[in-house]
Formats: C-alpha cells, structure tokens, sequence
C-alpha cells in the first residue's frame, strides 16, 4: 500500500534539507535495527515499506497501517531534540509521506508534537500478549463464547454500542467473535485482523454500556486472543489512557504494554514552519 505522490526510489529531499546527518532506510531490516528492535516494527510494519524510512540521529520516521486502514507517521527515538528536528522539517512533503496527517510519538516525547501544532492529542498504550502469557478464564454463567460472528451482525453492533469509524472497510484476515446469552442474542463482539507484518491485531471490542462489570468484556477479549494466537505468535492491541478498566482487564489477562505513545494530527505543511 502507497500513499500520497512519488516511490521508494524518488528524490533525495531530506538529504538536501538535512545534509550529512540524515540517511534513508529502505528495508525492513534496517528500520528494525535503527529503532532497536522496537515492539510497534515487529507487530505492525510489513517486510515491504510503505515508503523509505528517515533517521536523522537518533530519530527515525516511518510509516505504518493504522487499525482504520489509513496510514499514520511514527517518529520513535530516545533524543528529544532530533525527534523535535525531525518533525519541524518538511517531511509531508517528501516522497511517500505526501497526505500523511496522523502521527505518533512515544509519550516521552508528547511535547514535540505540541510545538508543531499536533491538534486532538491522545495518549494510548500498545499491548501485547504470547500464548504462554494468556491467563484463562471460563465465561460468565449463561454466556457461550461465538468465535464466527456474521460480519454484518458484528459491524451493525459496534455502531449501535460503540462507533464504527474506528474499524478498517476490509481488513486482512477480518475475523469477529462474540459473545451469546442463552438466547443466542449477541451481547459482546471484537475484531480480529492481521497486520502487514503478519501479527493479530484486535480492535471494535464492544460492550454495551448496560452490560458492563459482567465479565463479558474480558470474555470476548479471551475468545479473540486465542483466534489470534492460531495464526500468530502474539497478539496486539491498543487502549486509551482513559479506558482504566480495559487496561486492567487486559493487564490481568496477561497483556504488557509495549508501547506508550502520543499520537495527533498535523495540517499539511506544518512541518518545516519553525
């Protein structure tokens, strides 16, 4: 998947802006190693880039697919200052990044996403869980995990109790499970679909509001996890810093936190302004 105008093996832009300083990382090996092996490369940057990755001392850009399908820029690195540098250029601009509105921070560095002009700022945790760290529960009496939930029926239920303009249109490996009453009614549902590197990744976990405190949340959660785990060796999701009692439900299910990030939106252009 490519976004906005030019290839891989367009311009040199950023040298240009950037001189000696800055190199270009073009495969998947490369970005692994100039971001230390960092969590978010493994679950989620496939061994094709999306467009050449850019370090600049101890920052390094790079694109990666969001759980909506758009893509989303990422600057990860322990130098502030070069994370600051680097998001103050005019990296909308360069080849493959043009288009690009969405980008992420790890939290140390929420600031420099202020100092560009970042507008509707969150801060949210990547977690992951392994099979051998998968803590196991049953389901709460008179609910039945459902792990083939029509597609059709879990969509119109995540827009009735929750909100469907966080779920990709078509995602690779779209997989639903619920959770059912006696009845058969649908009382919980999620997401499972595979990332471009090959990991599980859940999302449109959905609860409605009247249900909650019952378990089920967790109940669907664990269904969803151990679909994922047949198809990868980890499975990987995202959570708000407001939603306390997803994150110690998923700690408490054996998720750790692989990230803790800040994410935001930047206007066109407003790299490079400073």
């Amino acid at each position: 998947m490519s976004v906005g105008e030019g290839s891989a093996g367009e311009g040199s832009v950023p040298d240009i802006f950037f001189g000696v300083r800055h190199s270009e990382l073009r495969s998947w090996s490369e970005l692994s190693a100039a971001t230390g092996g960092a969590a978010l490369v493994r679950h989620e940057v496939g061994p094709d880039l999306i467009a050449p990755a850019h370090r600049l001392g101890d920052a390094v850009l790079f694109l990666r697919e969001i759980q909506t399908g758009a893509i989303g820029a990422v600057v990860l690195g322990p130098d502030s200052g070069d994370i600051a540098e680097l998001l103050g250029s005019p990296w909308q601009s360069w080849p493959g990044y043009r288009g690009v509105r969405g980008v992420t921070v790890e939290r140390a560095n929420h600031r420099a996403l202020e100092e560009v002009g970042a507008r509707g700022l969150g801060l949210w945790s990547s977690m992951a869980v392994s099979r051998d760290d998968l803590v196991r529960r049953p389901a709460p009496e008179g609910m039945h995990p459902d792990s083939d939930v029509d597609r059709q029926e879990a969509r119109a239920f995540v827009e009735a109790h929750y909100s469907s303009k966080w779920l990709a249109p078509h995602p690779v490996g779209e997989t639903w499970v619920g959770v059912r009453d006696d009845a058969g009614t649908l009382r919980a549902t999620g997401l499972a679909a595979v990332t471009p590197a090959g990991v599980v990744r859940l999302s449109g976990i959905t609860v409605p509001a009247a249900e909650r405190g019952r378990g089920l949340g967790r109940a669907v959660t664990q269904c969803l996890v151990e679909h994922g785990l047949t198809v990868a060796d980890e499975v990987t999701l995202g959570v708000d810093d407001d939603n306390h009692a997803a994150r110690a439900t998923y700690s408490r299910m054996g998720f750790r936190v692989s990230h803790d990030f800040s994410s935001g939106l930047l206007m066109p252009g407003t790299g490079g302004s400073r």
